[in-house]
C-alpha cells in the first residue's frame, strides 16, 4: 500500500479532531443534567424555568479548561454536537418579508391605478409561480399597461436622487430590487437581534438565499405565541439624547452605597437579590472587589478612580458589582458574561427608585472588542434622557434615506437624510447637543437597542447628516440599513411554521438512539459470521466511520435531526458496500489459486473503480438534495455527505491498513475472509438473467401500470408539506379512533379538508386541515387552534391542557404543530421537481463520461425511472390495504436516497461489464452480461440484505416521521436490486445490440 504514512496521519488528525469537538458535546450533557438537578426539589418536581435561569447564570463563565484554555458555557454550545428540534422540541419558523409594503412604500402609496392593479395581480400569480414578486409584478404592469413607464411612480421626495421621471424601467427595477433586497437584509439583522434578546441557546437565524424569506430555528422555545409575536412585529427606530455619567453620578453613587449596605447589614451574608449576581457570600465579594487582588479577572475600581474625581468615594474594597465589574468609569462597560448580573441588579425596584425618572438605561446592540485579538467581549451601558410623555427626540419616520458613505478621511461612514418635519426638529437638537461642553450624543436606538450613539459636533441646518466613527465598512451598511427601517418598514409573516414539544423529542431521540444501536448490532455480527476476520476488521472502519461523522457533524455545528440519524443509519448499511466489494474480489482471486497477499492487492486493486463510482453517483443524488432541499431534508443530506465520504475512506484505507499489519509477516492464519456459513455460497452460479429479461420486463411494466392507475384514480396522501394546511399532534390518555374523530371535526372546520390518522400509537392523532389556511391575518394559526380545541373538548367531553405532562384521563394536550403556506407547499413542490431532475442528469452524464458510451447511461436512466415509478405505485398500493403513507418532504428524500442506493448497485455491475468487455476475448456479449450479472450476484444480495435490514429496523423503530421514508426506502432497496439485474443490464444490452 502506498502512502500508508500518510494514511496513518490522516486517520490520527482526524481521530484527535473529532475527540476535541465531541468533548464540548459531553461537557454540555453533563451541565444539563446539573442544571436539571439544580431544577428540581426534593420531591422530584421539575420546574424548567429554573433550569433555564441556571443556565442562563453560567452562560457567559467559564465552565470547561482543556489544554489551559477556559471555555464558557456559550463557546462550549457553540462547538459542541447539536441535536435539531425534532430531537429536544422548539419552534421553527420561515417568515417572508413582504414586497408588497415596500413597493407601496417606495411609491409614497400611490393610488395610481395600473399600480395597484399590478400589484394585485401579481399577488395572485405568486401563489402559483416560482418568480420573485417584483418580477411578477413588471410582467403584470408591462402587459396591463403597454407603453406605460415605471418612472413617475416612483419619482417622489422620499426617491430623490435614485428615481427620476425620465429613467428607463431597467432602472426603475434595478433600484426596486436592491431597496426589497435591502429590506429582507435589514429584517434579517432585526429578527437577529430580537431572537438574541429572547434568551434562547443556539437560535439558528438564515436567509434562504433566491427568495424574500428568513428562517428561524428556535430549540427549547416554550411560548410559541410570544415568539410569533416577537418575529412580526414592526420595528420601531427612535433618536434618543445620550445622559452622560456624570448626569446620573450622585444616582450611582447612591445605588453603589445602597448595595454596600446591604451587604454589610447581613453580616456576611449577601442578600437574595445580591446572591443573583452570581457572589455567593461575602468574602469572595470582597476578594473580588478587593483593589490589590492581583488574581481578579476584573478590573477594580482602585484601578479606574484616579482617573475620574467625582467618583473618588467609592474606592474601597467593599463596592457593588456596578463598578467593581465595569471596565470604564468613564462610560459603564462590562464583560459579556457580566451582564445578567448587572440587569438583575437595575431591575430591582429600591435601585430603579434611586434613578431619575426623566432617565433611561439601553444596553447596545453588539459587544466590542477590549482589545484588538482579544476573546473579551466588552458590553456599554447607556443612559438616555427621557423626553415629555417618555417619548424619544425623534422617531424613525423622520428619515428618508440612509446610505452607507465614505467621511474626509476615506473611512466608512452613514449619510442620512430627514424629511422636513423631522430636518427641523433635528436642526434644533443638533444646536443644543453641539452646544454642550463636552459635546452631546445622540443613539440610534432600534427595538430598545443602541447601535450607534455619536457625538453632535455642530448644527444641522437641512436634515443631511453624517454618521462617522470606527466602523467597519459592514459596520457602516447596517446602521445604514437599520435607519431606513422607520421610514421604509418590511413586515414580516410567518408563511411556515412548526412546535414541537419536549415530550414529542424525548420519544424521537430515543427511538433514533434505538435505531442506530439496533442497525449496528445487527451488521456487526452478521459480517463476522459471513467474512469471519474480515468481517471483524470491517466492523472498525464502520465504527470509525461513525464515530468520524459524529465528530464532522460537531465540527461544522451541524444539527443532528431524526432525518440525519437515518441518515446515519442508512450509511451503516451502505457503509458495508465496499468492504463487501473488496472482501469478494479477495475471495474470487483466493478460489483462482492467488496466495492471500496478493489476492488482497489485487482484490483492493479491482474493486476501487467500482467503489468510486457507486460513492460519487450517490455523492450526487446527496447533494442534490443539499442545495435544494429545505430544513430536515439538509439536515439529511449533510450527514449523508460526510457519512459518503467517511465510508469511502474508512472502507479503502483503513481496513487496508489493519488488513496488512495483520499479515506483515506472511502469516495467513490471522486474517481469513469466509466462514463455513459462506463458504462457496452463490460463488459458481450462472443464471440467465438476459435470456429472462423481457419477462422481467413485463412483470415491472404490470405493476408499475396498474399502481399509477391507482395513484390517479384513488390519489395519494399529500403531505401538508405538499398542499399546505396546519397540522397538530394531539396526545390523549385513551384510544382514539380516528374515522370517529375526522366526522366531528368536519363541522367543525366548516367543511374545510381535514385528516385525521393515528400517529405512533392510538393514543395519538395528527389532524391535518385546510382550514383559514389562506388568511394571513396573525389571528388565524390562534382561531383554527381554539377551534380545534374547541371541537375536541365537544366531542370527548375532556379537557384541554397545555403542559404534555400532565395529560391524564381527562384531559388531551397538543404536543406538535406545524404550518405551511401555499406558497411554500408551492416552492417545495417545485423544489422537489427539480431534485429529482437534476439528479438524474447529473448521473446521466456521470455514468456517460467514466463508462463511455451512451448505452449506459441510458441503462442507467431506465432503471432510475423504473425504480421512482415503482415507489410511486407501491405507495398507492398499499393505500388500497389502509396502509397510508404521506408524501412530504422526507418522501422526497427517500426517493433521492433510492436513485443513489439503485445507481450504486448498477454501476457495479455495469463495471464488471466493462471490465469483461476489456478483457478483448470473442465470447458474445450474451455471455458476457451474463458472468457479469452472476459474478457480482454475491455482493449485490449481501450488500441489499444488510441496508434491507437497517432500513426494517427504522421502519419499526423509528416512529412515525421515519414511516413514510423507511417504507419508501424498503421498496425502493427491494427494487433497486431487482433492477439493477433485471432492467438496467438488460436494458443495456438491447441498445448495445441493436447499434452492433
Amino acid at each position: 500500500m502506498k502512502n500508508k504514512g500518510a494514511v496513518i496521519f490522516l486517520t490520527v488528525i482526524v481521530t484527535a479532531l473529532c475527540l476535541y469537538y465531541l468533548s464540548f458535546t459531553f461537557v454540555s450533557r453533563n451541565i444539563q443534567k446539573e442544571a436539571i438537578a439544580q431544577a428540581t426539589n426534593e420531591a422530584g418536581e421539575y420546574d424548567p424555568f429554573k433550569k433555564r435561569t441556571y443556565l442562563d447564570s453560567i452562560w457567559n463563565e467559564p465552565v470547561y479548561n482543556l489544554f489551559g484554555k477556559e471555555y464558557t458555557y456559550k463557546e462550549i454550545k457553540e462547538t459542541e454536537l447539536n441535536l435539531g428540534l425534532d430531537l429536544q422540541g422548539g419552534m421553527y419558523a420561515v417568515l417572508e418579508v413582504s414586497p408588497v409594503d415596500i413597493l407601496k412604500g417606495l411609491s409614497r402609496n400611490s393610488e395610481d391605478p395600473a399600480f395597484l392593479g399590478a400589484i394585485a395581480k401579481a399577488k395572485e400569480q405568486q401563489k402559483h409561480s416560482q418568480e420573485n414578486f417584483s418580477a411578477l409584478f413588471y410582467q403584470a404592469f408591462t402587459t396591463d399597461n403597454p407603453g406605460v413607464k415605471l418612472a413617475p411612480i416612483f419619482s417622489n421626495s422620499t426617491n430623490i436622487g435614485k428615481v427620476s421621471a425620465s429613467d428607463e424601467d431597467d432602472k426603475v427595477m434595478t433600484f426596486i430590487n436592491k431597496e426589497i433586497d435591502d429590506a429582507i437584509e435589514r429584517s434579517f439583522i432585526i429578527i437577529r437581534s430580537r431572537i438574541d434578546q429572547f434568551g434562547t441557546s443556539q437560535p439558528n437565524i438564515q436567509r434562504i438565499q433566491g427568495t424574500a424569506r428568513i428562517q428561524v430555528e428556535i430549540p427549547g422555545a416554550e411560548n410559541p405565541e410570544r415568539v410569533r409575536k416577537l418575529l412580526q412585529g414592526v420595528a420601531k427606530l427612535e433618536f434618543w439624547e445620550v445622559a452622560e455619567i456624570s448626569a446620573v453620578n450622585n444616582s450611582l453613587i447612591a445605588i453603589n452605597d445602597l448595595l454596600v449596605a446591604e451587604m454589610q447589614l447581613k453580616s456576611g451574608n449577601v442578600s437574595d437579590e445580591l446572591a443573583a449576581t452570581g457572589v455567593e457570600d461575602s468574602g469572595s465579594l470582597n476578594d473580588l472587589l478587593t483593589s490589590d487582588n492581583d488574581d481578579a479577572d476584573t478590573t477594580t475600581v482602585a484601578e479606574d478612580s484616579t482617573t475620574n474625581d467625582e467618583l473618588d468615594s467609592l474606592d474601597t474594597p467593599q463596592v457593588s458589582p456596578i463598578f467593581a465589574l465595569t471596565k470604564s468609569l468613564q462610560t459603564l462597560a462590562y464583560d459579556v458574561k457580566d451582564t445578567s448580573k448587572i440587569n438583575r441588579i437595575l431591575k430591582r425596584d429600591d435601585v430603579k427608585s434611586l434613578l431619575p425618572r426623566t432617565i433611561r438605561y439601553a444596553w447596545a446592540a453588539k459587544p466590542f472588542e477590549a482589545q484588538e485579538g482579544s476573546n473579551e467581549e466588552i458590553m456599554e451601558l447607556y443612559f438616555l434622557k427621557v423626553g415629555r410623555g417618555g417619548k424619544a427626540l425623534l422617531s424613525g419616520e423622520v428619515v428618508t434615506d440612509a446610505i452607507q458613505d465614505l467621511d474626509d478621511f476615506a473611512r466608512p461612514a452613514v449619510s442620512m437624510q430627514m424629511n422636513a418635519a423631522g430636518a427641523k426638529i433635528w436642526k434644533k437638537v443638533t444646536e443644543e447637543a453641539s452646544s454642550k461642553s463636552p459635546q452631546g450624543r445622540i443613539a440610534v436606538v432600534l427595538d430598545g437597542l443602541v447601535y450607534t450613539a455619536p457625538s453632535v459636533n455642530g448644527t444641522i441646518p437641512n436634515g443631511r447628516s453624517q454618521i462617522s466613527g470606527n466602523f467597519e465598512l459592514e459596520e457602516a451598511k447596517d446602521i445604514a440599513n437599520i435607519l431606513k427601517a422607520g421610514t421604509l418598514p418590511a413586515p414580516t409573516r410567518i408563511v411556515e411554521d412548526g412546535v414541537i414539544g419536549p415530550t414529542l423529542g424525548k420519544v424521537a431521540q430515543k427511538q433514533g438512539i434505538f435505531s442506530i444501536l439496533s442497525g449496528l448490532v445487527i451488521v456487526v455480527l452478521f459480517m463476522v459470521a459471513y467474512y469471519a476476520k474480515g468481517g471483524l476488521v470491517a466492523n472498525v472502519a464502520l465504527l470509525f466511520n461513525i464515530f468520524f461523522i459524529a465528530g464532522i457533524l460537531a465540527q461544522l455545528n451541524a444539527a443532528l435531526t431524526l432525518p440525519g440519524i437515518a441518515g446515519i443509519v442508512l450509511t451503516i448499511g451502505m457503509s458495508i458496500d465496499a468492504n463487501v466489494l473488496i472482501f469478494e474480489r479477495i475471495r474470487e482471486e483466493m478460489r483462482r489459486g492467488v496466495g492471500l497477499r496478493e489476492a488482497i492487492s489485487t482484490g483492493y486493486q479491482k474493486a476501487y473503480s467500482s467503489i468510486v463510482d457507486a460513492n460519487v453517483t450517490t455523492l450526487l443524488t446527496a447533494a442534490v438534495l443539499y442545495f435544494l432541499g429545505s430544513g430536515p431534508i439538509k439536515g439529511f443530506a449533510v450527514t449523508l455527505i460526510i457519512g459518503i465520504i467517511c465510508s469511502f475512506f474508512s472502507a479503502i484505507f483503513i481496513t487496508r491498513l489493519i488488513v496488512e499489519w495483520m499479515t506483515r509477516k506472511g502469516d495467513e492464519s490471522k486474517v481469513n475472509f469466509k466462514t463455513p456459513l459462506s463458504k462457496g455460497l452463490l460463488s459458481s452460479l450462472n443464471l440467465n438473467f438476459i435470456g429472462s429479461r423481457k419477462k422481467a420486463y413485463i412483470v415491472s411494466a404490470s405493476i408499475i401500470v396498474a399502481g399509477l392507475v391507482v395513484a390517479f384514480t384513488q390519489g395519494l396522501n399529500m403531505g401538508v408539506d405538499f398542499k399546505g394546511g396546519r397540522s397538530y399532534i394531539v396526545d390523549f390518555n385513551q384510544s382514539m379512533v380516528a374515522s370517529e374523530v375526522k366526522t366531528g371535526l368536519n363541522d367543525t372546520f366548516e367543511g374545510a379538508g381535514t385528516e385525521v390518522k393515528t400517529y405512533n400509537t392510538d393514543n395519538t392523532l395528527k389532524i391535518t386541515t385546510s382550514y383559514l389556511i389562506d388568511d394571513e391575518s396573525l389571528d388565524a394559526d390562534n382561531k383554527v387552534k381554539e377551534t380545534l380545541v374547541a371541537g375536541l373538548e365537544g366531542m370527548t367531553g375532556l379537557t384541554y391542557i397545555a403542559d404534555d405532562s400532565k395529560v391524564d384521563e381527562t384531559h388531551f394536550t397538543i404536543s406538535g404543530r406545524a404550518k405551511v403556506d401555499p406558497t411554500i407547499a408551492d416552492d417545495i413542490k417545485s423544489s422537489s421537481y427539480k431534485a429529482g431532475f437534476f439528479s438524474i442528469v447529473f448521473i446521466f452524464l456521470y455514468i456517460l463520461v467514466r463508462f463511455r458510451k451512451w448505452q449506459f447511461s441510458t441503462g442507467a436512466i431506465i432503471a432510475l425511472v423504473h425504480d421512482t415509478a415503482f415507489v410511486f405505485a407501491a405507495f398507492a398500493i398499499a393505500g388500497l390495504f389502509g396502509i397510508s403513507f404521506e408524501i412530504d418532504q422526507v418522501f422526497v428524500a427517500a426517493l433521492l436516497t433510492v436513485i443513489g442506493y439503485s445507481i450504486n448497485d448498477t454501476v457495479v455491475v455495469f463495471d464488471r461489464v466493462r471490465e469483461n468487455l476489456n478483457l478483448g476475448t470473442r465470447t458474445d456479449k450474451f455471455t458476457i452480461f451474463n458472468t457479469a450479472i452472476n459474478s457480482t450476484l454475491n455482493r449485490t444480495l449481501i450488500t441489499s440484505a444488510t441496508t434491507l435490514i437497517v432500513v426494517l429496523v427504522l421502519l419499526i423503530f423509528g416512529g412515525e416521521v421515519l414511516r413514510g421514508f423507511s417504507f419508501a426506502l424498503m421498496i425502493g432497496v427491494l427494487v433497486g436490486t431487482y433492477s439493477s439485474i433485471f432492467i438496467a443490464t438488460p436494458a443495456v444490452y438491447d441498445l448495445d445490440k441493436k447499434e452492433d
